[in-house]
């Protein structure tokens, strides 16, 4: 009984789970950006019916010369990094809403 009422509730949140869904052209889109020590990343989100839903992600690695850059750097570069490897979406969407920008940190 317990195992069931497990399942349930784990089938009731991947039910509610956004997935990741294709752009219509001339939507309005976000982009968020983030940067920790040793990677950058960047996300597209749309929104409908007053949720987020993710369009497309891409994130890169940084190699130990980059690591050294300052936040700001590595924010700057995420939107780079983002405005090369999304131009597609972008050119899709030309209504950038709201850029979001993060500074992540591990903490151990």
């Amino acid at each position: 009984m317990e195992a069931e009422t497990a399942y349930h509730r784990w089938k009731g949140c991947m039910e509610i789970l956004p997935t990741i869904t294709p752009p219509v052209r001339g939507e309005i889109v976000l982009l968020y950006v983030a940067a920790s020590f040793d990677e950058v990343g960047a996300m597209i989100f749309a929104e409908k019916r007053n949720m987020q839903i993710p369009i497309y992600f891409v994130s890169k690695a940084l190699p130990e010369v980059e690591q050294r850059y300052a936040e700001s750097e590595k924010l700057a570069l995420a939107i780079v990094y983002a405005t090369r490897h999304l131009r597609r979406y972008a050119e899709l969407n030309a209504s950038l809403a709201r850029l979001n920008i993060e500074k992540t940190s591990l903490i151990n």
